[in-house]
């Protein structure tokens, strides 16, 4: 009850009971197929109820659903058929156009059909708002990519044995960024975060944070790589620290090399210097190459 003695009644639905392969082991046909995830919550309703032992559900003070899927991609992996995970969030709405009762709460008179978007690609369902939903899972179920309520992407970079994170962005996908400061293992020359060592060596007697650092020699050795496909209207930005007054870093979209950036007195610390490219869109599809 509240302040005003108004009782409420919430009640919560387990997620085995949409998704069956969720559900009891125990006795369940196919016992290995059965994942005795019997905690997990699909969907919670709040109702304000009449007084007695057996109240009436008057109206819907507030609802919300949390979707499972065992068809999220996975990082390297594709998906995982036996392994279920957290999609997708929704909120209740409703109808702009129903009138609310006298405490502001939707009227069971006027509740529409029952969420029903349980699965990955389902449509929409009237009366429910979308918040947000999680796009891409590395196999120890670590969220790496999600999208909000406007479809707007938002990412993780973790190391290479994905136990750290090391750099988020809020305005971009899983592949649209990446970050390196050579710390973690590189495997088969990519770090965790995505960049490449290319033709360097690692470094452990030179770093500007950390560790380490990668040691280029020679004008045709490349570091720190990363490819990616160009989206439409996107602008990059890209930057690197050399302790070389003769640091270059580099870019090309489709094979067109451009102007190589080099070193800037006003951007350094200490014997550090900061290089720094603001790369403009280009058409949608369009290769964009980096490296240093």
């Amino acid at each position: 009850t509240d302040g005003y003695g108004n009782r409420y009644l919430t009640v919560t639905e387990p997620a085995y009971t949409h998704y069956p392969s969720m559900g009891l082991k125990v006795r369940a046909a196919n016992p290995r197929g059965s994942k005795h995830m019997l905690q997990q919550t699909a969907a919670t309703y709040m109702y304000k109820v009449s007084a007695g032992y057996s109240p009436e559900k008057l109206a819907l003070a507030g609802a919300s659903v949390q979707t499972w899927s065992n068809e999220v991609p996975v990082l390297d992996e594709g998906t995982q058929p036996d392994v279920w995970r957290k999609h997708a969030s929704w909120s209740f709405t409703g109808d702009n156009g129903v009138v609310m009762d006298g405490d502001g709460f939707y009227p069971m008179s006027s509740l529409p059909a029952a969420f029903n978007a349980w699965n990955k690609n389902d449509p929409p369902p009237a009366g429910w708002q979308k918040n947000g939903a999680i796009t891409l899972y590395d196999v120890h179920s670590h969220a790496l990519e999600a999208t909000d309520i406007n479809d707007h992407y938002a990412a993780t970079k973790m190391s290479s044995d994905q136990t750290q994170v090391f750099a988020t962005a809020s305005n971009a996908s899983y592949d649209q960024f990446a970050y390196s400061g050579a710390e973690d293992k590189a495997i088969a020359g990519i770090y965790g975060g995505g960049a490449g060592q290319g033709d360097a060596e690692e470094d452990d007697t030179q770093a500007h944070t950390g560790r380490k650092s990668l040691k280029v020699t020679g004008s045709s050795k490349k570091a720190f790589l990363y490819t990616l496909t160009m989206e439409a209207g996107k602008g990059y930005h890209v930057s690197v620290w050399t302790n070389s007054l003769s640091g270059k870093l580099y870019y090309r979209i489709n094979g067109d090399l451009k102007p190589p950036v080099g070193y800037n007195s006003e951007n350094r610390a200490d014997f550090w210097y900061l290089l720094s490219a603001d790369i403009p869109p280009a058409a949608a599809g369009s290769t964009l190459e980096i490296w240093c």
